[in-house]
């Protein structure tokens, strides 16, 4: 054909696209000068007047639409009259001539070549395909600027064409003042800038089918897939430099078998990435993650075998084409059981430096669970140094909470025992601590005691510690509470579902948030159906101490009990043996009076010397409480004199019959109490307003706060009925103290310094209250009265070093 070898490319691909007719017009077009005239005097006249000739928006459909224009007038006009068309629209008839003989020459030779036209219009997508296909060597592909151009900049090209060329689209072209992404042309001129001519838009995806044999494919970044079990690359297609996609994933395999399998073994087998039921997977992958808790537990990073070695593992027994998940499968199923058990790996190969007796051996002194509270904590292991996360966890599930002592921290575990021990006895003061230098070789000589002494670790520690070197340590010399994240055992809190909840290092902080949801979790459990409300006699045999509980896969102790609903019991299900007899009391008192008509009369009825009771509480407290508590005091002393539990209707109805006419005798008494205790304590608040600037300021503050906790609103709920009848002797004895200050003052002072120590140890604590600190609290105004008031006598033997000892004991419990 008389054309470029590229034109006849597009007449080609025009007749497989059945786009023919049109793209030989086209064809003919590009194949001589343009036939539109651009006269330098009416350059811009000439260029809006061939703009306005066609509405397409494509330069080649422009050029069909002047061709179309022509034949239309042509069939119409005489010759002398298409000239004058021809000129008034700016085109060379000459040219318009050549065109169509040019493109009548085409069409003999074609139909003779045996193509056929097409007898539709043609959609322009195809036409453009058709032109595509001889003119890949001139596509182009928009460069959006990365900042705001300024005007000149705006006239630099910003099209990156084929073989790193830079070029415009053609100011006369219907994309001007479009920045279409890709674009084909059908000429590059270039003057003081490369011009691209004759433009349309395209697809990138015609580019990579119609030039797929000019492609050149580079390949990035493969990687493994979790999802798709095999590796993907990133592959990238360019043509003439431009590129045409990238990040396009295709399988690895296809390119580089060898790398794909690598990378399936290296990612899938030995990091452990392939989800797979495959025996020796599931086999292999345990061992791994057993000897990895190991290293978690004895802080170390050398039990574990490289992973090189674990490669070589399958790189030698697995064939060179398994590098997918299917095809391992695939390949796994119709091995022989002698070559399947050859793919199970042994611990001896994948242990680097300790054997397997040495193993066992430092496994007892790291458990896998620790117990407290008749259940068991199954332990965490993190080794992370620097992390909250290092160290020891016991996970805790919620309904077991309260089950769980706050001591259970203390001892941490045997293996971390001694380094704990070493960072205690470096946290004592500078004074102390040189005495102990090396404290590795001090630990050691007192680590069997410290380990055998059930006291708390601090109490049994410091014990011990003293006497290696005849020196008094305390408990609180050592800063326990900086000790190195892995040395504290922290507490994980997790629902049934194993969610976590909290994460904190101490028991006692997460029952004060959870204590109320751990009760109510944990009577859910509970196996026997013994729950019930609306109780307003006791219409049951017995109820039992204990019940079984089973929470996840353990089982435990639920303790039964009744509770004060006001206007009638239930029973519940509590988690600790306190909670249950605090509650039950409750129950059992309410129980007492919905079943005794007394009881109810007297709540109606004045309580003994209640209007001078009432005047001196006034300013006090609630009139209304003192009044219940008073009377819930008085059913206290007749019906609860020990503390033993009544849990069956025989013994509930003995006790109502036998002791329920005593109430009102006893009511009486603890008025009577009340009213001395009152008036005294009126007294008091006179004498310290009379004589407040009579009496040495530290000895008017003391009695205040002494005052404050002897008397104030509730108090007759908060003493113990023990310590209640006590309070006007203690009162009486702030009496005395009050008259002696007043005589001598420094001798007031030389006292008070006796007592403060003792005193201000109970206000300072942050130790969990308990019945051995409530025994404390009053042996210290017992101690009061041996100082400030010895005619009143204790009632019973106290002294500084009883105090001591006693709150040694307070520390021992709460550790």
């Amino acid at each position: 054909m008389p054309v470029d070898p590229r034109i006849g490319r597009v007449l080609i691909e025009a007749s497989r696209l059945e786009c023919l007719t049109e793209v030989v017009i086209i064809a003919a077009a590009l194949s001589i000068p343009d036939p539109r005239l651009v006269p330098a005097e009416k350059q811009q006249h000439a260029r809006q007047h061939h703009r306005q000739m066609s509405e397409e928006q494509s330069d080649f459909l422009v050029l069909l639409d002047i061709w179309n224009q022509f034949r239309e007038v042509q069939k119409t006009v005489s010759k002398r009259r298409a000239f004058k068309w021809c000129e008034e629209n700016f085109l060379s008839i000459f040219r318009m001539r050549e065109w169509m003989a040019l493109q009548a020459n085409l069409l003999r030779l074609l139909k003779k070549a045996g193509y056929k036209l097409n007898s539709d219009d043609a959609r322009s997508d195809r036409i453009h395909q058709a032109l595509l296909s001889g003119l890949l060597s001139n596509i182009a592909v928009f460069e959006k600027p990365t900042a705001k151009l300024t005007r000149k900049e705006q006239k630099k090209p910003n099209y990156q064409g084929t073989f790193g060329k830079q070029l415009r689209i053609f100011p006369a072209s219907v994309y001007a003042s479009q920045s279409p992404k890709w674009i084909m042309s059908a000429e590059q001129v270039e003057t003081n800038t490369l011009y691209a001519r004759t433009v349309a838009s395209i697809s990138p995806g015609w580019i990579e089918h119609l030039g797929s044999h000019l492609l050149q494919y580079s390949y990035s970044e493969p990687q493994w897939s979790i999802k798709q079990e095999r590796v993907f690359a990133l592959k990238r297609g360019t043509l003439y430099g431009i590129t045409i996609f990238s990040g396009r994933r295709c399988d690895f395999s296809d390119i580089d078998m060898p790398q794909s399998r690598a990378i399936f073994i290296r990612r899938a087998l030995v990091d452990a990435e392939f989800e797979s039921k495959l025996k020796f997977v599931e086999h292999n992958r345990q061992i791994i993650d057993d000897i990895a808790k190991l290293e978690h537990k004895f802080r170390r990073r050398d039990l574990l075998e490289d992973e090189e070695v674990i490669y070589q593992f399958y790189d030698e027994l697995l064939p060179d084409h398994i590098n997918s998940g299917s095809a391992l499968r695939k390949w796994y199923r119709r091995l022989p059981e002698k070559r399947k058990a050859a793919l199970l790996m042994a611990p001896s190969v994948l242990l680097k430096t300790a054997t397997s007796n040495q193993l066992e051996g430092l496994c007892g002194s790291y458990p896998d669970y620790i117990e407290d509270g008749g259940v068991k904590l199954p332990l965490i292991y993190q080794f992370h140094p620097g992390k909250e996360t290092d160290g020891v966890t016991a996970r805790v599930t919620l309904p077991l909470l309260n089950k769980v002592s706050a001591s259970i921290v203390d001892r941490l575990i045997p293996g971390l025992l001694r380094d704990k021990l070493i960072a205690l006895a470096r946290s004592l003061p500078k004074n102390k601590r040189r005495m102990f230098v090396p404290i590795p070789d001090a630990i050691d000589r007192i680590f069997e005691e410290v380990i055998s002494d059930r006291r708390p670790l601090l109490v049994a520690f410091s014990d011990w510690l003293g006497k290696d070197r005849g020196c008094d340590i305390f408990p609180v010399d050592f800063d326990h509470q900086n000790l190195p994240a892995y040395l504290k055992l922290k507490i994980e809190l997790v629902d049934e579902n194993e969610n976590v909840i909290a994460v904190g290092d101490s028991v006692s902080d997460l029952k004060e948030r959870f204590r109320d949801a751990a009760q109510t979790q944990f009577a859910k459990n509970s196996d026997i159906n013994i729950e019930r409300t609306g109780i307003i006699q006791w219409d049951f045999d017995r109820l039992p101490a204990t019940v079984d509980v089973a929470v996840g896969d353990q089982e435990t102790k639920g303790y039964p009990a009744l509770v004060d609903d006001q206007t009638s019991v239930s029973i519940r299900i509590f988690d600790t043996l306190e909670k249950a007899r605090e509650e039950h009391l409750e129950g059992v008192r309410r129980l007492i009076f919905l079943n005794v008509p007394e009881h109810r009369k007297l709540m109606k009825k004045p309580i003994p010397d209640w209007q001078s009771i009432s005047l001196l509480y006034a300013s006090i407290g609630d009139l209304t409480s003192l009044q219940h508590a008073i009377l819930r005091r008085s059913q206290d002393v007749v019906f609860f004199p020990d503390d033993d539990m009544i849990r069956d209707r025989d013994s509930f109805m003995a006790l109502v019959k036998t002791r329920a006419g005593r109430v009102p005798a006893t009511l009486a008494s603890i008025a009577e109490s009340v009213a001395k205790t009152l008036k005294m304590y009126r007294v008091i608040k006179q004498s310290l307003e009379q004589h407040s600037n009579s009496l040495p300021k530290p000895c008017v503050s003391d009695i205040q706060i002494q005052l404050q906790w002897l008397v104030y609103d509730g108090f007759m709920d908060d003493v113990n009925i023990e310590w209640l009848v006590h309070i006007p002797r203690f009162l009486q004895g702030i009496k005395q103290r009050i008259n002696q200050a007043l005589l001598d003052g420094g001798t007031d002072q030389l006292r008070q310094t006796r007592i403060l120590p003792h005193w201000n140890r109970f206000l300072e604590t942050e130790l969990e209250y308990s019945e051995t600190m409530e025994s404390y609290r009053w042996l210290v105004e017992e101690y009061r009265i041996s100082v400030f008031a010895q005619s009143l006598k204790t009632s019973r033997s106290v002294s500084a070093r009883r105090l001591d000892h006693l709150w040694n004991q307070v520390i021992e419990e709460t550790q």
